[in-house]
């Protein structure tokens, strides 16, 4: 990978682009007609219950949009209506296969927001779908089969570990629905005999996996805030569930390191570095939230001073002193050691290309650090407020957070800076992005072995 991407660059990458675009029309014609043959048996399985049980269905599973949404990618924000959604868009998508566990993760964003459900997100450290059941099972969260309580749309449904998936279990979710077999009907991932997403049922899963051991909910597994819930309307079986309002409301806003301003005048990226960690990691949250607030001063210039000639993440003086902070190439080498993947380095050439690009990289999952000309923020979040998608960004400087809408930060010269960190002095011009190759902690890095290490010397250094 090279050390950055500049949208509308050279002729070749718009030769290639072309090229591409051309064999997206191509899959996108394949995928319809694999979408159309799955939404056909779909629309059979849903008659024939609803024929039955003259009971309408909770989720339009079949490409309508649920009440509230907006047409378009869909933002996961926790709930029911946009993990199906979500999952509707993957039909016959072959990338999931095998991947169950990863699947539902995505569907439900929890690999946006890790404190969402660490149960599942770290599944008891096996990576698994049998891991996540133990992990909730542990804690009084999973509906045993013989609940009196019927599936829901949105349940996330498990079954055992068998040599048919490997003893990995398999996961999925519930549509709300009976499928033609007379058992609930659910949305898979592929696996050897079905490859790709597709609706399935519990009768069919159980014979190709292995038995149906129970299900959790939203409400049952998620941290208490972490799931928005759904209308009064949709809870009685009136009309398509919907997300609930979630106001553009400031006050709301949290860091997962911990609101706290930026310990010295350059220590931005450092502070914004710890933000990014904390959104992917609970234990690296509640650890970092914990600092006593000298050690955490003391912390964040031990890791400003890391550099790669100087050993790596150790205490001492950084090559060329400490009175300047991280560019991007430094703010890259930080981010490629501590998360998965080469770092990206993004430099737009407008305000369009740097929210394109910011909201393409966080609806992966992977948080993104923000450099404007002299200061460094962070992003780790999205979701749909009154005023349209939002997004949340921390500022070291004031030591606060804000749900900052996109289109707010999409209009030239809006003052984004000054409306949503007004004791910042900065302005809000985007240089450029640096986001982690892939969302998740690099467990084997050498930052990782060196962590204990640093903090003790932080802790000698103040004795």
């Amino acid at each position: 990978m090279t050390d950055s991407i500049r949208p509308g660059g050279s002729p070749l990458l718009q030769t290639l682009t072309q090229v591409a675009r051309t064999a997206t029309e191509v899959a996108k014609t394949v995928g319809e007609q694999v979408t159309s043959a799955v939404n056909n048996a779909a629309s059979t399985a849903q008659s024939a219950f609803e024929a039955a049980s003259n009971t309408a269905a909770l989720v339009d599973i079949n490409g309508g949009t649920p009440a509230g949404q907006v047409q378009g990618p869909v933002v996961r924000d926790g709930g029911p209506a946009t993990a199906l959604a979500w999952a509707n868009e993957q039909m016959g998508n072959a990338g999931y296969d095998d991947e169950c566990l990863n699947f539902v993760i995505r569907a439900y964003g929890i690999h946006q927001t890790a404190a969402r459900a660490p149960e599942i997100n770290y599944a008891s450290g096996t990576n698994n779908a049998i891991g996540a059941f133990n992990g909730l099972e542990r804690n009084g969260k999973i509906r045993p089969p013989d609940s009196d309580i019927p599936l829901q749309a949105g349940d996330i449904v498990f079954f055992g570990a068998t040599e048919k998936n490997e003893n990995d279990g398999h996961i999925c979710i519930a549509t709300g629905r009976m499928a033609a077999d007379g058992t609930p009907e659910v949305i898979t991932s592929g696996y050897e005999e079905a490859s790709g997403v597709h609706l399935s049922s519990i009768g069919q899963l159980t014979q190709d996996s292995g038995p149906y051991i129970g299900s959790t909910t939203p409400e049952l597994a998620f941290a208490e805030g972490m799931w928005p819930g759904t209308s009064e309307a949709s809870a009685s079986g009136g009309a398509a569930p919907t997300t609930a309002p979630r106001p553009t409301d400031t006050s709301e806003a949290t860091n997962p390191s911990g609101n706290a301003p930026q310990a010295w005048n350059n220590t931005c990226g450092a502070n914004a570095l710890m933000s990014m960690e904390a959104a992917l990691d609970p234990e690296r949250a509640a650890q970092l939230a914990a600092l006593p607030p000298e050690e955490r001063a003391a912390y964040e210039g031990a890791v400003l001073r890391s550099h790669p000639d100087n050993d790596g993440f150790a205490l001492g003086s950084r090559p060329g002193g400490t009175t300047r902070g991280w560019g991007p190439d430094m703010m890259k080498w930080q981010v490629s050691e501590r998360f998965g993947g080469e770092a990206t380095v993004i430099f737009p050439d407008n305000r369009k290309q740097a929210v394109d690009a910011l909201t393409t990289q966080l609806a992966e999952g992977k948080p993104v650090a923000i450099a404007l000309a002299d200061h460094w923020l962070s992003a780790t979040a999205m979701r749909q407020g009154e005023s349209g998608q939002e997004i949340l960004i921390h500022d070291s400087w004031t030591g606060t957070s804000a749900w900052v809408p996109e289109a707010d930060l999409r209009e030239p010269g809006s003052g984004w800076m000054r409306t949503y960190f007004p004791n910042a002095p900065f302005e809000g011009a985007i240089h450029s992005l640096v986001a982690p190759g892939e969302p998740a902690l690099n467990s084997g890095s050498t930052y990782r072995e060196a962590e204990a290490g640093l903090l003790e010397g932080v802790r000698a250094e103040m004795r």
